[in-house]
């Protein structure tokens, strides 16, 4: 009668939103009975509304042992949220089983955790170079000031139109200036619009894509210099959590945006991700997201882009599910200290260096081999050419394909204008490098002289 009357004491404070002292009853009794299954999960239940997930799962996980089915939808969000999506997928599996009312809700969280579970399969290993906590109100601030001007403007709908209309309404402009893509309300949700500039302003708005726009919310859009590959942030789609950051094409004999991909772990994150930003020309790059943040906050994380996706391999579970919510990364080098251009925006840049060599005698691996600073910098220049060339490059071979099989003349005839236009580029960027190579040589040579 006395153990009777302590749960019942259990369940008013429960009830009462007095978890600890709830709790405090519950594993009271469970020192008398350990496996009671409608003791362990009623505890876990207390650890759970208390924000102590992890202090909570070995209970749940005793409660389900024990038919207690409920306990299987608490520890498929656990594991959710501790990179465990395989052990999701089973728990919500497993209460699904149970048949509760519930089961079209807990099938989407079940379908999102098997999305997670191929993800953190192909985890991209990625090198920082920094990361700054703000304010989710300051992202457009912080990319004024790094983003290279000659990639575009990422501004406010009303910043760029100067118009009151669409105050938080976020917009992409290109390098260019003669094209915009932006969020704007339909319904119930935000879609991507995109408007191109006349000569005597800009035209009516169209919907992106119906390739790129869901039901639900499409955001922070960003395109690279090459004008066909898109990112942006979409609540649809295959997302994770919240937003998710997507990737398409813009297919010119279709003339309409490839289907999007998931760019994968670990820029994604059951919580919200917002854009991925690549300046392609420095070889740096931005993703934004809220994980592990206060609300309203974000961290922004600057990187080194890799040429091709890197995914980690033999590595533990633990330390991919680590990297994974970029608990854990390879840190890149600083160039703080050699900036190409000093008015640069961009203090920090990344170095992935190949063999230099200096002269017959001296070749060098690392940036930091060098003796004279200017002579640094024109090597890094260099470097940063070759990564543009490289991705140019690509462009062209793409192109040259899309060529090849396209039958519509006016289509041809576009994209011949830029195949000559990139291979005019290249030709450009070669020589650039080249002169780059050879000042940093001359310079580098002098300053080893005794």
């Amino acid at each position: 009668m006395v153990a009777a009357q302590k749960i019942t004491d259990g369940e008013t404070f429960f009830n009462n939103g007095k978890y600890e002292q709830a709790l405090t009853v519950y594993q009271t009794l469970l020192k008398k009975k350990p496996a009671d299954g409608l003791l362990n999960f009623k505890a876990a239940r207390c650890l759970y509304e208390l924000q102590r997930p992890l202090e909570a799962e070995p209970y749940f996980v005793k409660a389900a042992e024990k038919k207690q089915e409920k306990a299987n939808r608490f520890l498929g969000e656990i594991y959710f949220y501790d990179y465990k999506f395989a052990k999701a997928v089973e728990a919500y599996d497993a209460y699904l089983e149970f048949s509760p009312s519930d089961s079209s809700d807990v099938e989407i969280l079940r379908d999102k955790a098997q999305i997670g579970a191929k993800m953190i399969e192909r985890v991209e290993d990625i090198a920082v170079l920094d990361s700054a906590v703000m304010p989710k109100n300051e992202i457009l601030s912080y990319f004024r000031r790094h983003l290279n001007k000659d990639l575009g403007q990422i501004g406010t709908f009303s910043e760029i139109f100067q118009t009151t209309r669409g105050k938080k309404w976020y917009g992409f402009v290109s390098g260019r200036k003669d094209r915009i893509i932006y969020a704007e309300q339909n319904g119930k949700s935000t879609d991507l619009y995109i408007s191109y500039r006349l000569l005597d302003g800009w035209n009516k708005s169209v919907p992106l894509s119906a390739n790129i726009n869901t039901d639900k919310n499409e955001n922070y859009p960003f395109v690279l210099a090459d004008g066909i590959t898109i990112y942006f942030a979409s609540e649809g789609h295959e997302s994770l959590g919240g937003y998710d950051i997507f990737m398409s094409r813009f297919n010119t004999s279709t003339n309409d945006y490839l289907p999007p991909q998931n760019v994968g772990m670990p820029f994604n994150s059951p919580f919200n991700d917002y854009c991925l930003i690549i300046d392609e020309m420095s070889n740096v790059g931005w993703f934004v997201t809220d994980r592990y943040q206060k609300e309203d906050t974000v961290i922004i994380y600057q990187f080194v882009p890799n040429s091709e996706r890197l995914i980690l391999r033999d590595k533990d579970e633990d330390y991919v599910r680590d990297a994974s919510r970029m608990w854990r990364y390879r840190k890149a080098s600083s160039t703080a200290d050699y900036k190409v251009e000093e008015d640069s925006d961009t203090s920090q840049r990344p170095l992935e260096v190949v063999s230099f060599v200096v002269n017959d005698a001296v070749v060098y691996s690392d940036t930091l081999d060098f003796k004279s600073r200017e002579a640094c910098k024109n090597y890094i220049q260099a470097l940063n050419l070759r990564a543009l060339l490289v991705q140019k490059e690509f462009t062209l071979d793409a192109k040259r394909d899309v060529w090849e099989i396209e039958e519509n003349v006016l289509k041809r005839d576009a994209l011949a204008n830029e195949i000559l236009s990139l291979e005019h580029m290249l030709l450009n960027l070669k020589k650039q490098m080249a002169d780059y190579e050879r000042q940093a040589r001359l310079l580098e040579n002098a300053a080893l002289k005794p």
